[in-house]
């Protein structure tokens, strides 16, 4: 009886213990997601989309909300990045060593002041991009929340100067049409449980 009464209470600890946080994995729904970069030029400005990518983001959270963002990797190849017009895309792509680096990518070192309030959450992220074989660390402040299936959307905003990755900006029509150096990069990710990817993106 004595054993009974160590052991429910016990058992009662590491329950409440493991419903207080668990941490959980996601991955991108590129299907409902979207990045938009944009720029100016002498003439006009621009804007290019990705069409394919690859993100993953695990969290730590409890009954009422987020408590952690801990990890976060995203990549998407470089002749992903396209515009309606084929000239850009191929200017584009040169300039960012497309034959060389395959990939645009960013990795998670930390997260700042993330403040999680029921179903919705904001902070900045600390890492690493890495764009034409170059890395540097940026920060990106982000807000997001967690909606139907328990999915997680991600949005924010980012300018990147093209010449901090040694990336000179495009020129077409025999240098009449020159690019400016900051692009700014738009993003709103959807982020699917891992446990439940393949039922729910089918």
């Amino acid at each position: 009886m004595m054993k009974k009464q160590i052991i429910v209470p016990a058992l009662a600890i590491l329950f409440m213990a493991a419903t207080v946080e668990a941490q959980e994995s996601f991955r991108l729904d590129h299907r409902n997601s979207e990045i938009t970069v944009k720029g100016t030029s002498s003439v006009h400005d621009w804007e290019m989309k990705a069409t394919a990518m690859s993100a993953k983001i695990e969290v730590k959270s409890n009954g009422s909300g987020l408590d952690e963002i801990v990890n976060v990797s995203f990549s998407m190849p470089t002749e992903k990045l396209t515009s309606d017009n084929n000239i850009m895309n191929k200017k584009s792509w040169d300039a960012l060593k497309s034959n060389k680096h395959d990939n645009i990518m960013f990795d998670l070192t930390s997260v700042s002041g993330f403040n999680s309030n029921g179903s919705t959450f904001s902070g900045t992220a600390f890492g690493t991009l890495t764009i034409a074989g170059k890395t540097k660390a940026v920060s990106i402040p982000f807000s997001g929340n967690t909606g139907n299936n328990n999915a997680l959307v991600v949005s924010g905003e980012e300018k990147i100067n093209m010449k901090d990755y040694n990336v000179s900006p495009p020129t077409a029509m025999l240098g009449t049409l020159k690019t400016g150096e900051e692009v700014t990069v738009d993003f709103n990710m959807k982020f699917i449980p891992e446990s439940r990817y393949t039922e729910l993106i089918n």
